[in-house]
């Protein structure tokens, strides 16, 4: 479902905003307001300025961080979304969620292969 552009008060829109935060995952928990997908969304002033589809804005760096504005929202929005927890599964749920976390370390733990 595509996002309508919408201006929050106080965050006195784009002309404030100093992140742009491109295609984001958005749930809003709030009644009559669906969640969305894939959004653009300004953020300043510690505050959600605009939200729409392909917002004003360029990047000036790019950084991409899954899950940790949400971590434990991510776990079952991540590739768990597949697997069924089931009363006795648990330990298997257990053991993915450590294979993942350990996949996870590796790639941080690898040597930069970026060239300054």
């Amino acid at each position: 479902m595509p996002a309508k552009s919408h201006r929050f008060p106080g965050g006195e829109g784009a002309e404030r905003a100093r992140t742009l935060l491109r295609g984001a995952q958005m749930i809003t928990m709030a009644p009559g307001r669906p969640d969305v997908e894939r959004v653009d969304i300004h953020v300043g002033d510690d505050r959600i300025a605009d939200t729409g589809d392909h917002l004003d804005g360029h990047a000036v760096e790019t950084v991409t961080i899954p899950g940790l504005v949400n971590a434990h929202l991510a776990i079952c929005q991540s590739g768990l979304r597949a697997h069924v927890l089931l009363a006795g599964d648990v330990q298997g749920t257990k053991a993915r969620l450590l294979e993942s976390g350990q996949r996870l370390l590796r790639v941080l733990d690898a040597p930069s292969t970026a060239q300054a």
